[in-house]
C-alpha cells in the first residue's frame, strides 16, 4: 500500500489566512491558483495604496515564494499572456526578445515603431535605441538612414532623449496604451 504524503501551504495576508491542506497532489494541483490570487491581491493592495497616497506597509511587502519581486511577478502575469499566444518570446538566459508574428505596418517606419512599442512595453523602462535594430532587421523593417529620424518624428507614444549613438527611448503613457492594443491585435491575430 502507498503511503499519502501530505502537504500545505499557509499564506497570511496581513491577518486574512489562506491554509490549503491535502495530499502532494491536491496541493501541487491547486498551488498555482493560490499563488495567482495572491498575486492578484497584492497587485490591488498595491494599486490601492498608490491611488489613496498611503504607504505600503512592510508586510504587504513579502516577497512572493518564486523570489521575484510583486512588479516582475505581476507584469510576467501579464505578458505570459503574449508569450503564450505565440506573440514574443524573451530568451531566459541572455534577455534578448524575437517577436514571433508579422509586425502590423504599412511601411517600415510603422513596422519599426510597432516593434518598438511591442520592445519598449516588455523592457518596461528606457531602451537604447541601437537594441531595436537587429529585431527590426529580422523583420526586413531597418531603414539605416531614417531610423534614428523616425523616432525623432514620434511624439505622441515614444520619447526620445539624447543624440549620436547613445539616445534612448521610453513610451508615454498613451504608448502603453497603443503597446497593448498592439500586442491584442497580435494576440488574437491567428495569422
Amino acid at each position: 500500500m502507498e503511503e499519502i504524503k501530505n502537504a500545505s501551504i499557509s499564506i497570511n495576508l496581513n491577518e486574512g489566512n489562506i491554509l490549503i491542506s491535502g495530499s502532494e497532489d491536491f496541493v501541487e494541483k491547486n498551488m498555482e491558483s493560490i499563488f495567482a490570487f495572491v498575486e492578484r491581491n497584492n497587485k490591488y493592495k498595491s494599486t490601492l495604496s498608490q491611488k489613496q497616497n498611503l504607504p505600503i506597509s512592510d508586510s504587504q511587502k513579502e516577497t512572493p515564494i518564486s523570489g521575484k519581486s510583486f512588479e516582475e511577478e505581476n507584469n510576467s502575469i501579464v505578458t505570459d499572456k503574449y508569450i503564450k499566444s505565440g506573440v514574443y518570446h524573451v530568451d531566459s538566459e541572455d534577455g534578448s526578445i524575437s517577436i514571433l508574428k508579422k509586425i502590423p505596418g504599412d511601411n517600415k517606419a510603422e513596422k519599426m515603431k510597432n516593434i518598438t512599442l511591442i520592445v519598449l512595453y516588455i523592457r518596461k523602462g528606457k531602451v537604447p535605441g541601437k537594441e531595436i535594430i537587429p529585431i527590426c532587421e529580422k523583420h526586413a523593417c531597418y531603414d539605416s538612414a531614417n531610423f534614428s529620424t523616425t523616432f525623432k518624428n514620434e511624439k505622441t507614444n515614444i520619447i526620445r532623449k539624447g543624440s549620436g549613438q547613445s539616445w534612448t527611448i521610453e513610451l508615454t503613457q498613451p504608448g502603453e496604451s497603443a503597446a497593448l492594443a498592439l500586442l491584442e491585435e497580435m494576440a488574437n491575430d491567428k495569422k
